[in-house]
């Protein structure tokens, strides 16, 4: 017999009616009402339906509590792999985006910067801010422009410089785990491989994943063949922006050069240049995919 669903959520103060609250601030361990059960997650409110589902799921969820007495915070031990399917089945999608500052940030501004939606939940860790995102209705895409816009506004708003990496949504509990697992992988990756970007998804990092799996002493002797002293020269920050135009426009000429506000035929000579020098012609699919891997190996190499 498979274990009832049960849905759950992790509500802010300002989401729990007061009355409801008060009581759990008091030291009440959980509170019933609105046909809802009710418990302190940290500094949150964790809440799900007033049933026997919703009631064990408080129980195995709220076993654990701090120092203080307060409940912990259950979707740690989701992330940790220490809740098992069968307590929380309610097929919702969710991701995990991992938002880590390039130096020591105060958290509490952070956490005001990231916008929540019903359904997902803020965790703090040494490691950096965590994010478990509600993903029904959002593409890939949407998901990346929404970390962007995260470490955007961090920078504008409040000069916390972030990066952000994102594991693969799932509707599993238990595979949470995994995507977390994702998300510090595409940011360690990320910040290998692509320095300069801000928003790193491990699902689109396959070439990555592929170039970490190579030694060390390879991807070194490899950077070395294709960025020699003559290439080095020829390789200036404008040619390497006309190439990222030319591989982000899937290696169209002409959607290229309006981008770049260049004549066509100077993408071409540009181009002609690159093939001269390193032997790469750019605008063939095979080329193209080798000089992109080789040009993201990392100059020092760890």
């Amino acid at each position: 017999m498979n274990p009832e669903s049960v849905r759950i959520s992790l509500m802010t103060a300002d989401e729990v009616p007061d009355s409801i609250r008060t009581r759990l601030n008091s030291g009440t361990e959980t509170v019933r009402g609105n046909g809802m059960i009710y418990a302190r997650a940290g500094g949150k409110y964790l809440c799900c339906e007033d049933n026997d589902a919703g009631e064990n799921l408080i129980r195995a969820l709220n076993e654990t509590r701090t120092e203080r007495g307060a409940v912990s915070d259950p979707w740690q031990k989701i992330l940790r792999g220490e809740v098992s399917e069968g307590i929380l089945r309610d097929g919702v999608p969710r991701c995990v985006i991992v938002f880590r500052a390039s130096a020591r940030q105060e958290r509490s501004l952070l956490d005001e910067l990231i916008p929540l939606e019903p359904g997902d939940a803020i965790i703090e860790n040494d490691g950096g801010t965590v994010l478990i995102k509600k993903t029904d209705g959002l593409t890939d895409e949407e998901i990346a422009e929404f970390a962007a816009a995260v470490t955007s506004a961090a920078e504008t708003e409040a000069g916390i410089r972030l990066q952000a990496g994102i594991g693969r949504p799932t509707r599993k509990v238990t595979e949470l785990k995994e995507s977390y697992s994702e998300a510090e992988s595409a940011i360690n990756m990320g910040r290998h491989f692509l320095s300069g970007e801000s928003v790193y998804a491990f699902g689109h990092l396959a070439a990555e994943r592929l170039i970490s799996a190579v030694p060390a002493a390879d991807r070194v002797q490899l950077r070395k063949e294709l960025f020699t002293p003559e290439t080095r020269k020829l390789l200036t920050s404008e040619m390497m922006e006309t190439i990222d135009a030319f591989f982000r426009n899937d290696l169209n000429l002409s959607t290229t050069a309006r981008e770049m506000f260049i004549h066509r035929n100077t993408l071409i000579y540009r181009l002609d240049k690159i093939r001269k020098v390193t032997g790469y012609d750019l605008r063939h699919f095979q080329d193209a995919m080798a000089f992109r891997l080789l040009s993201r190996l990392p100059e020092n190499d760890e």
